[in-house]
């Protein structure tokens, strides 16, 4: 198998997927920066055979143009990581016959902690669980907690995910401190990262702790909005965040990225988001771009938005 590497190797995912395939003499193929186009290439070509990326990647090859000409016939799967990757996005590669499925891992907490695995080995059941990131692999102990009272929740209750295992950190080079936020004495690392476990015991990444902003008195999930506006069938990827209001303290707003060919205005699009978000959810802006802001790291860069906005 060739496989396309697209983590950076300033964070866990990179080595966690280059240093194996290396032991193993599989051909690796490494971008020296994330390029939709050459990417799109390289699969219609043939020279590439499985790769992982964060949903922000997938959602830019999506929208390019190339996308729909490409010929994935020899792309044997797809593993995504680092961020939730929506139902939307995971279906587009599914239709294509792609199976597609979410790993986690943190590197203050080890390369990989969950990976979802179809039991049927089916497309429909991966398109099923499409947004869960799985159960927790055979070293890893994980548990969701009220991140206040820190007691953990019932099945089908968001809290904090934790976790511990033999590879977790030793703390923050001279931090003890912000070392004391994220670890507990008995050994479990805060992920900062907000979950919920079905009665099958599945987790579902429901967003991050820090990302939550208050409108209103409201407390309000971005990634929500995202996931909202990205079921319809114009929008490609998007990204909220909130912006300073002086009657609410913050609003929503949010960039959309839109399939090659494809638009909406944006009083349409906000009609679009009140048939499936609350009122105060649905963004005050939505404008349009040709790239979403990430971060270095391939995440969708909200700080940069709130920026854009004020």
């Amino acid at each position: 198998n060739n496989v396309l590497i697209t983590f950076p190797f300033f964070h866990i995912g990179g080595w966690n997927t280059f240093t194996p395939l290396f032991h193993a003499g599989i051909a690796s193929i490494l971008m020296r920066e994330f390029n939709p186009g050459l990417m799109l290439e390289l699969i219609h070509e043939g020279r590439v055979e499985n790769f992982g990326a964060v949903e922000a990647m997938l959602q830019f090859l999506i929208a390019h143009p190339k996308f729909a000409e490409t010929d994935f016939s020899r792309l044997k799967a797809i593993t995504t990581a680092a961020a939730p990757c929506s139902k939307a996005v995971m279906q587009t590669f599914l239709d294509r016959g792609i199976p597609i499925s979410q790993t986690y891992g943190m590197t203050e907490a080890g390369p990989s902690n969950f990976a979802y695995i179809a039991r049927s080995g089916s497309l429909e059941e991966l398109l099923t669980n499409s947004e869960s990131i799985g159960t927790s692999m055979f070293h890893c102990d994980a548990k969701i907690v009220d991140l206040e009272s820190r007691r953990e929740v019932r099945p089908g209750e968001v809290g904090v995910l934790c976790l511990r295992s033999p590879h977790n950190f030793d703390g923050y080079l001279d931090d003890p401190g912000r070392t004391g936020n994220v670890m507990d004495g008995e050994g479990w690392v805060y992920t900062g990262d907000l979950a919920m476990q079905n009665r099958d015991g599945l987790i579902f990444i429901k967003g991050r702790a820090d990302n939550m902003f208050i409108s209103g008195g409201e407390n309000i999930s971005p990634e929500e909005i995202e996931q909202a506006l990205m079921k319809h069938p114009a929008v490609a990827g998007a990204i909220c965040a909130g912006i300073p209001d002086p009657k609410w303290g913050q609003v929503p707003v949010a960039l959309v990225l839109f399939h090659a060919g494809r638009s909406i205005a944006e009083d349409e699009l906000k009609t679009f988001c009140r048939s499936c978000l609350a009122g105060y959810k649905v963004p005050r802006q939505i404008r349009p771009v040709a790239e979403l802001p990430l971060t270095s790291a391939g995440k969708l860069n909200r700080n940069a938005l709130a920026t854009m906005f004020s």
